[in-house]
């Protein structure tokens, strides 16, 4: 029994999980909108939902995490706590990379803009790049606000990488469980 509730525990996490990747999606494409439309008051809008949303979430996985620890599941407890400092992270670094990237858009270079089109940046729980310039002139505003960008998106990546070994590390918990359970 304690181990069946361990495993729809370690579901509803995961579903949870699978939420704020839709969420972080919903966010992504309103700054994608908001770069093209610069409708302030839209993005503040979409800022504020998107936040009632991470916090709904969070809460519920901080009861999944609790609930785990009353069932002497502590190990996986903790993975999850560790997912959640690494999800606050990113979600920080997320909001300083969309800041970073306002400023190169307020007033793009040429250069920016054909970099732009053919630079695609996934924060979407899945592994993702970001290229340096061409060519580096001087440091005017777009490049030293770019950079700042790249090196933002570059901790980014190093925090979804955490976040997809300590998920996978969760889901071999659970697969062990399920295999401990079929006996």
């Amino acid at each position: 029994e304690e181990m069946t509730d361990a495993i729809e525990l370690i579901n509803r996490f995961l579903e949870f999980e699978s939420s704020r990747v839709a969420v972080y999606n919903k966010f992504h494409e309103g700054f994608k909108k908001f770069l093209e439309n610069r409708d302030e008051t839209a993005f503040q809008t979409i800022c504020s939902d998107i936040s009632k949303d991470f916090s709904s979430i969070s809460s519920k996985i901080n009861q999944v995490e609790s609930d785990l620890n009353s069932i002497q599941r502590q190990k996986v407890a903790l993975q999850i706590r560790q997912l959640q400092v690494q999800e606050r992270e990113k979600l920080r670094l997320t909001t300083e990379f969309q800041l970073a990237k306002k400023d190169v858009s307020k007033k793009p270079s040429k250069d920016y803009q054909k970099e732009s089109h053919s630079r695609s940046h996934s924060h979407s729980h899945s592994h993702s790049h970001s290229h340096a310039h061409e060519e580096e002139e001087e440091e005017d505003f777009d490049f030293v606000a770019d950079r700042k960008a790249r090196e933002i998106g570059k901790e980014l990546n190093e925090v979804i990488d955490n976040i997809n070994e300590i998920l996978d590390e969760i889901r071999e918990i659970k697969f062990d469980l399920e295999e401990e359970l079929k006996g």
